[in-house]
Protein backbone atom coordinates (compact mmCIF):
# COMPACT_ATOMS: atom_id res chain seq x y z
CA UNK A 1 0.00 0.00 0.00
CA UNK A 2 3.18 2.19 0.69
CA UNK A 3 4.14 2.23 -2.95
CA UNK A 4 0.73 3.11 -3.92
CA UNK A 5 0.59 6.32 -2.24
CA UNK A 6 4.34 7.17 -2.97
CA UNK A 7 3.81 6.48 -6.95
CA UNK A 8 0.67 8.96 -6.23
CA UNK A 9 2.10 11.49 -4.14
CA UNK A 10 4.85 11.62 -6.53
CA UNK A 11 2.30 11.68 -9.58
CA UNK A 12 0.01 14.14 -8.03
CA UNK A 13 2.81 16.92 -7.42
CA UNK A 14 3.90 16.93 -11.03
CA UNK A 15 0.51 16.80 -12.60
CA UNK A 16 -0.34 20.27 -9.80
CA UNK A 17 2.53 22.14 -11.35
CA UNK A 18 0.38 21.62 -14.41
CA UNK A 19 -2.67 22.56 -12.45
CA UNK A 20 -1.13 25.38 -11.06
CA UNK A 21 0.43 26.82 -14.08
CA UNK A 22 -2.98 26.46 -16.10
CA UNK A 23 -5.06 27.63 -13.51
CA UNK A 24 -2.65 30.71 -13.45
CA UNK A 25 -2.33 31.41 -17.39
CA UNK A 26 -5.84 30.79 -18.01
CA UNK A 27 -8.77 31.22 -15.01
CA UNK A 28 -6.76 33.78 -12.93
CA UNK A 29 -6.83 36.61 -15.81
CA UNK A 30 -10.97 35.89 -15.81
CA UNK A 31 -11.01 36.76 -12.04
CA UNK A 32 -8.91 39.46 -12.05
CA UNK A 33 -11.18 40.94 -15.01
CA UNK A 34 -13.99 40.37 -12.86
CA UNK A 35 -12.79 41.62 -10.20
CA UNK A 36 -13.01 45.29 -12.32
CA UNK A 37 -16.90 44.61 -12.75
CA UNK A 38 -17.13 44.21 -8.92
CA UNK A 39 -15.11 47.15 -8.28
CA UNK A 40 -17.13 49.04 -11.23
CA UNK A 41 -20.32 47.94 -9.24
CA UNK A 42 -19.49 49.58 -6.31
CA UNK A 43 -18.65 52.97 -7.11
CA UNK A 44 -21.96 53.36 -8.54
CA UNK A 45 -22.95 53.64 -4.82
CA UNK A 46 -19.88 56.04 -4.32
CA UNK A 47 -20.45 59.05 -5.82
CA UNK A 48 -17.34 60.93 -5.08
CA UNK A 49 -15.29 58.43 -5.14
CA UNK A 50 -15.97 57.50 -8.84
CA UNK A 51 -14.31 59.99 -10.60
CA UNK A 52 -11.01 59.65 -8.61
CA UNK A 53 -10.69 56.13 -9.34
CA UNK A 54 -12.38 55.61 -12.98
CA UNK A 55 -9.19 55.39 -14.58
CA UNK A 56 -8.59 51.88 -12.19
CA UNK A 57 -11.53 50.42 -13.49
CA UNK A 58 -11.82 47.80 -16.00
CA UNK A 59 -7.60 47.82 -15.99
CA UNK A 60 -5.29 45.37 -14.28
CA UNK A 61 -2.06 44.29 -14.58
CA UNK A 62 -1.90 41.28 -16.44
CA UNK A 63 2.23 41.10 -15.97
CA UNK A 64 2.41 42.17 -12.15
CA UNK A 65 -0.27 40.01 -11.32
CA UNK A 66 1.25 37.07 -12.89
CA UNK A 67 4.34 37.41 -11.25
CA UNK A 68 2.34 37.84 -7.86
CA UNK A 69 0.10 34.57 -8.07
CA UNK A 70 3.07 32.74 -9.71
CA UNK A 71 4.48 30.69 -6.60
CA UNK A 72 1.16 31.08 -4.46
CA UNK A 73 -1.01 29.42 -7.05
CA UNK A 74 1.25 27.11 -8.23
CA UNK A 75 2.09 25.67 -4.68
CA UNK A 76 -1.26 25.56 -3.68
CA UNK A 77 -1.65 23.05 -6.72
CA UNK A 78 1.39 21.35 -5.90
CA UNK A 79 0.28 20.22 -2.67
CA UNK A 80 -3.49 20.38 -3.15
CA UNK A 81 -2.00 17.88 -6.32
CA UNK A 82 0.19 15.73 -3.95
CA UNK A 83 -3.22 15.17 -1.83
CA UNK A 84 -5.25 14.35 -4.91
CA UNK A 85 -2.87 11.80 -5.56
CA UNK A 86 -2.84 9.76 -2.27
CA UNK A 87 -6.12 10.02 -2.31
CA UNK A 88 -6.41 8.07 -5.46
CA UNK A 89 -3.66 5.89 -5.22
CA UNK A 90 -5.07 4.94 -2.18
CA UNK A 91 -8.01 4.20 -3.36
CA UNK A 92 -6.61 1.89 -6.06
CA UNK A 93 -5.09 0.04 -3.92
CA UNK A 94 -7.56 -0.88 -1.25
CA UNK A 95 -9.78 -1.29 -4.26
CA UNK A 96 -6.96 -3.93 -5.82
CA UNK A 97 -6.14 -5.53 -2.54
CA UNK A 98 -10.39 -6.24 -1.31
CA UNK A 99 -11.08 -7.40 -5.30
CA UNK A 100 -12.98 -4.09 -6.06
CA UNK A 101 -10.49 -3.94 -8.63
CA UNK A 102 -9.27 -6.77 -10.75
CA UNK A 103 -5.68 -7.49 -12.17
CA UNK A 104 -7.26 -6.87 -15.85
CA UNK A 105 -8.25 -3.35 -14.65
CA UNK A 106 -4.42 -2.20 -14.73
CA UNK A 107 -3.28 -4.53 -17.85
CA UNK A 108 -4.82 -1.53 -19.90
CA UNK A 109 -2.48 1.62 -18.26
CA UNK A 110 -4.02 4.07 -20.92
CA UNK A 111 -7.54 3.09 -20.59
CA UNK A 112 -7.76 2.53 -16.91
CA UNK A 113 -5.90 5.63 -16.05
CA UNK A 114 -8.74 7.73 -18.25
CA UNK A 115 -11.69 5.49 -16.30
CA UNK A 116 -9.85 6.82 -13.26
CA UNK A 117 -9.42 10.50 -13.97
CA UNK A 118 -13.17 11.07 -15.44
CA UNK A 119 -14.32 9.08 -11.85
CA UNK A 120 -11.81 11.41 -9.94
CA UNK A 121 -12.81 14.69 -11.91
CA UNK A 122 -16.87 13.35 -11.93
CA UNK A 123 -16.26 12.99 -7.98
CA UNK A 124 -14.40 16.63 -7.44
CA UNK A 125 -15.64 18.98 -10.09
CA UNK A 126 -18.27 17.43 -12.51
CA UNK A 127 -21.00 16.36 -10.34
CA UNK A 128 -20.88 18.93 -7.71
CA UNK A 129 -20.17 21.77 -10.06
CA UNK A 130 -23.89 20.63 -11.63
CA UNK A 131 -25.47 22.11 -8.41
CA UNK A 132 -22.97 24.73 -7.81
CA UNK A 133 -20.93 25.83 -10.62
CA UNK A 134 -17.24 27.77 -10.30
CA UNK A 135 -18.12 31.27 -9.54
CA UNK A 136 -16.37 34.27 -10.50
CA UNK A 137 -16.12 37.40 -8.04
CA UNK A 138 -18.93 40.06 -7.64
CA UNK A 139 -21.95 37.64 -7.49
CA UNK A 140 -24.72 38.89 -5.15
CA UNK A 141 -25.10 36.89 -2.66
CA UNK A 142 -22.04 35.12 -2.98
CA UNK A 143 -19.83 36.14 -0.30
CA UNK A 144 -23.02 35.22 2.34
CA UNK A 145 -23.80 32.07 0.45
CA UNK A 146 -20.13 31.15 0.70
CA UNK A 147 -20.28 28.67 3.48
CA UNK A 148 -23.49 26.84 2.93
CA UNK A 149 -22.13 26.29 -0.81
CA UNK A 150 -18.44 24.96 0.73
CA UNK A 151 -21.00 22.69 2.52
CA UNK A 152 -23.20 21.46 0.12
CA UNK A 153 -19.57 20.50 -1.76
CA UNK A 154 -18.78 18.71 0.60
CA UNK A 155 -21.98 16.56 0.64
CA UNK A 156 -21.88 15.88 -3.04
CA UNK A 157 -18.24 14.89 -3.29
CA UNK A 158 -19.03 12.76 0.00
CA UNK A 159 -22.00 11.33 -1.39
CA UNK A 160 -20.32 10.64 -5.39
CA UNK A 161 -17.38 8.69 -3.28
CA UNK A 162 -19.96 6.72 -1.45
CA UNK A 163 -22.19 6.35 -4.97
CA UNK A 164 -18.77 5.18 -7.07
CA UNK A 165 -17.89 2.37 -3.41
CA UNK A 166 -21.73 0.95 -3.65
CA UNK A 167 -21.25 0.15 -7.34
CA UNK A 168 -17.88 -1.52 -7.25
CA UNK A 169 -19.16 -3.32 -4.21
CA UNK A 170 -21.95 -4.68 -6.11
CA UNK A 171 -20.38 -5.08 -9.16
CA UNK A 172 -16.89 -6.54 -8.13
CA UNK A 173 -16.23 -10.00 -9.22
CA UNK A 174 -18.53 -11.52 -11.75
CA UNK A 175 -21.46 -10.23 -10.96
CA UNK A 176 -24.33 -10.34 -14.15
CA UNK A 177 -24.93 -7.76 -16.19
CA UNK A 178 -28.50 -6.91 -14.53
CA UNK A 179 -26.68 -6.85 -10.87
CA UNK A 180 -23.97 -4.36 -12.29
CA UNK A 181 -26.72 -2.19 -13.80
CA UNK A 182 -28.45 -2.21 -10.35
CA UNK A 183 -25.38 -1.36 -8.82
CA UNK A 184 -24.94 1.54 -11.16
CA UNK A 185 -27.93 3.09 -10.43
CA UNK A 186 -28.12 2.64 -7.18
CA UNK A 187 -24.78 4.45 -6.85
CA UNK A 188 -26.19 7.30 -8.83
CA UNK A 189 -29.08 8.03 -7.02
CA UNK A 190 -26.39 8.29 -3.59
CA UNK A 191 -24.29 10.76 -5.90
CA UNK A 192 -27.31 12.85 -6.56
CA UNK A 193 -28.66 13.14 -3.10
CA UNK A 194 -27.67 16.91 -2.49
CA UNK A 195 -29.51 17.63 -5.15
CA UNK A 196 -32.81 17.42 -2.75
CA UNK A 197 -31.40 20.18 -0.91
CA UNK A 198 -30.02 22.36 -3.94
CA UNK A 199 -28.77 25.49 -2.43
CA UNK A 200 -29.21 28.83 -4.77
CA UNK A 201 -26.41 30.30 -5.72
CA UNK A 202 -27.77 33.81 -6.03
CA UNK A 203 -25.84 35.05 -9.28
CA UNK A 204 -28.33 36.19 -11.44
CA UNK A 205 -27.97 39.53 -10.79
CA UNK A 206 -24.33 39.63 -10.75
CA UNK A 207 -22.33 42.67 -12.44
CA UNK A 208 -19.73 40.27 -14.20
CA UNK A 209 -20.61 39.39 -17.94
CA UNK A 210 -22.60 35.81 -18.51
CA UNK A 211 -20.30 35.41 -21.18
CA UNK A 212 -17.11 35.76 -18.93
CA UNK A 213 -18.59 33.65 -16.51
CA UNK A 214 -19.60 30.88 -18.91
CA UNK A 215 -15.75 30.69 -20.36
CA UNK A 216 -14.58 30.70 -16.73
CA UNK A 217 -16.86 27.56 -15.45
CA UNK A 218 -15.74 26.08 -19.14
CA UNK A 219 -11.78 26.80 -18.51
CA UNK A 220 -12.18 25.47 -14.94
CA UNK A 221 -13.67 22.25 -15.41
CA UNK A 222 -11.94 21.66 -18.45
CA UNK A 223 -8.22 22.92 -16.28
CA UNK A 224 -9.09 19.97 -13.51
CA UNK A 225 -9.82 17.62 -16.18
CA UNK A 226 -6.46 18.14 -17.28
CA UNK A 227 -5.14 17.56 -14.00
CA UNK A 228 -7.21 14.21 -13.12
CA UNK A 229 -6.20 12.69 -16.67
CA UNK A 230 -2.02 14.02 -15.71
CA UNK A 231 -2.19 12.40 -12.46
CA UNK A 232 -4.16 9.20 -13.39
CA UNK A 233 -1.92 8.67 -16.45
CA UNK A 234 1.41 9.01 -14.47
CA UNK A 235 0.52 6.72 -11.44
CA UNK A 236 -0.95 3.84 -14.17
CA UNK A 237 2.64 4.40 -16.15
CA UNK A 238 5.23 4.10 -12.52
CA UNK A 239 2.61 0.82 -11.50
CA UNK A 240 3.20 -0.40 -15.03
CA UNK A 241 6.86 0.17 -15.02
CA UNK A 242 7.48 -1.19 -11.52
CA UNK A 243 5.48 -4.06 -11.99
CA UNK A 244 3.83 -2.81 -8.79
CA UNK A 245 0.64 -5.15 -9.42
CA UNK A 246 1.97 -8.77 -10.30
CA UNK A 247 4.70 -7.65 -7.29
CA UNK A 248 1.36 -7.88 -4.74
CA UNK A 249 0.12 -10.80 -6.33
CA UNK A 250 3.68 -12.67 -5.79
CA UNK A 251 3.39 -11.60 -2.09
CA UNK A 252 -0.63 -12.36 -1.60
CA UNK A 253 0.77 -15.96 -3.19
CA UNK A 254 3.93 -16.76 -0.71
CA UNK A 255 1.23 -15.15 2.39
CA UNK A 256 -1.41 -17.98 1.33
CA UNK A 257 1.24 -20.88 1.19
CA UNK A 258 2.70 -20.02 4.81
Amino acid sequence: MLSFCQKGCKSGLLAGILWGLLFLFFTSPLIWEAETYEEKGSHHHIQETLHSRNHAVGQFDLKENLKLQLIPTVVGCVLLGGAFGMISSLFLGVGFSFGFLSRNFFQSPIRSAFLTALVGFLIFHGIPSIGNPPELPGGNGSEESFASRQLWWIQSVACSFTGVLIYLIISSGKSARIVKVFGFLIGLSVAFLPFLNLINTEALNSPVPIELRSRFIYYSLTINFIFWLSLSMQVFLRLAKDKTIDAYRIRDREMLIQ
